[in-house]
């Protein structure tokens, strides 16, 4: 039974109002070159980036002078009230430091096997959790997210026809009331 501390998310593929941030994959490198990033340095342009970001968000004017990322002193109004957490995603090697050193929120792609959920939270070794595209059909593997201490969920269900998917949807809806927050 769903009865853990973390709330499912619907409405969309990661959880709002918060955006996730990635480096993107291997099958990506063509479409980093159009956007003019060479693949090799998409690590520390990310992180110089989010870096960047957090001193425009945090100071009346805001400098930044990096490798790929650079600067003068800059204003931005309005700030926001707190410092909105960045959700980093992805599940390769490097992904947990770069989270430790650059977000708030490890935001791994969910695993089908419910065995395999309870290393997540460990791998992040105290790091908040928030999980996406898990199968929302499969309450099992929505249980054990929880109880592996997972804060937050985003459920994934097939596109279907309308005739199925709506009782989906419906199932969906019963199973995140159930859900506290």
């Amino acid at each position: 039974m769903v009865h853990h501390g973390f709330r499912p998310t619907h409405g969309g593929r990661r959880p709002p109002p918060h955006e996730g941030v990635g480096v993107g994959t291997a099958r990506q490198t063509d479409e980093m070159r159009d956007h003019g990033v060479d693949p090799r340095t998409r690590d520390a342009r990310l992180g110089e980036q989010l870096a960047a970001l957090r001193e425009i968000w945090t100071k009346d004017e805001a400098e930044f002078h990096g490798e790929h990322i650079d600067f003068d002193p800059v204003y931005s109004w309005p700030k926001p009230v707190r410092t909105p957490p960045i959700h980093h995603g992805g599940d390769g090697s490097r992904v947990l430091a770069r989270v430790r050193t650059y977000g708030d929120v490890w935001m791994p792609s969910a695993v089908a096997d419910p065995t395999d959920v309870p290393a997540r939270p460990a791998a992040a070794d105290g790091l908040p959790v928030s999980v996406h595209n898990v199968p929302g059909a499969d309450e099992r593997l929505i249980d054990v997210y929880g109880e592996a201490g997972v804060e937050r969920l985003t459920l994934f269900i097939d596109e279907f026809p309308e005739a199925q998917i709506l009782p989906g949807l419906d199932d969906l809806a019963k199973l995140i009331e159930r859900c506290p927050g």
